[in-house]
């Protein structure tokens, strides 16, 4: 897995959920958000942000940065509350 070429939508949703999450954290560490949006094919807006918070990331950029684990409650309560509108990113 390598963190310095970002790769498409398609490539990403072969790998294991904790791998699309370590390479969006670090992508987001290096990249812009339109950077990433452009290469991944992920449209700009909404559908990037859900998907940031099916990965359990954080979606402010002021945070993308901040070295603290989301934990898995947080994870958990996301799945609960997750709706079918939150995962219409990869259609």
């Amino acid at each position: 897995m390598s963190y310095h070429n970002i790769i498409t939508r398609a490539e990403l949703m072969e790998l294991p959920i904790e791998e699309q999450r370590a390479l969006m954290q670090e992508w987001r560490k290096r990249y812009s958000v339109e950077k990433i949006c452009r290469d991944t094919g992920i449209p700009y807006g909404g559908s990037f942000y859900n998907y940031l918070r099916y990965l359990g990331l954080p979606t402010n950029a002021n945070t993308r940065g901040n070295k603290r684990d989301m934990g898995v409650a947080t994870m958990n309560l996301y799945d609960k509350k997750k709706s079918n509108k939150s995962e219409s990113w990869h259609h």
